[in-house]
């Protein structure tokens, strides 16, 4: 048989002042964990794995110039690209003729306007090869971008890992006092 026991006020005094001391600590544990900083920038300086303002502000610096480099680069190419169709197309308006214009030239004009053809499907196809590799270059950039970003985010995991064993430890000490 079982007799539930009834609490004695001494008892339930004992349990009361256990309680109110287990509610203080977990304040002063909210505290010490919310205290430390307000936003996310002082919590990431305070665990030692974000960085200073300086190291941040040099990461846009670099991210913001490749990214000026890459608009210079698409920019100069479009130019470039421009400038030989307009070129191209100066040399063909330039060499047409009357159509009753014969002569014994003709088939130089022909021959001339041939090679026009040929100097601009050359260029056109070193454009498209210098594209090429401007698109490799791009996408480098992208894969350290992504390295640089996996970095940080790695560092990021490691201060969440090591505050989640610091509040187990926590939890535990408070779990280990209360039983």
């Amino acid at each position: 048989l079982c007799f539930p026991v009834q609490p004695t006020a001494c008892h339930q005094c004992s349990m009361e002042a256990l309680l109110q001391e287990l509610q203080s600590r977990v304040a002063a544990l909210e505290q010490d964990a919310g205290g430390a900083g307000d936003g996310l920038l002082p919590d990431r300086k305070a665990c030692g794995g974000g960085g200073s303002d300086a190291q941040i502000l040099k990461k846009v610096s670099t991210r913001l110039q490749d990214f000026e480099a890459q608009i210079t680069a698409q920019l100069g190419n479009l130019q470039t690209d421009f400038d030989k169709k307009l070129s191209h197309v100066n040399r063909g308006a330039s060499s047409m003729k009357p159509l009753d214009a014969a002569g014994g030239s003709a088939g130089m004009d022909t021959m001339a306007e041939d090679l026009d053809q040929l100097k601009y499907d050359v260029g056109e196809l070193k454009d498209l090869l210098s594209n090429n590799k401007g698109e490799v270059n791009h996408i480098r950039r992208i894969v350290l971008a992504c390295e640089r970003d996996m970095e940080d985010f790695t560092a990021a995991m490691d201060a969440v890992n090591v505050d989640l064993d610091e509040m187990r430890a926590r939890v535990d000490a408070t779990h280990s006092i209360i039983t």
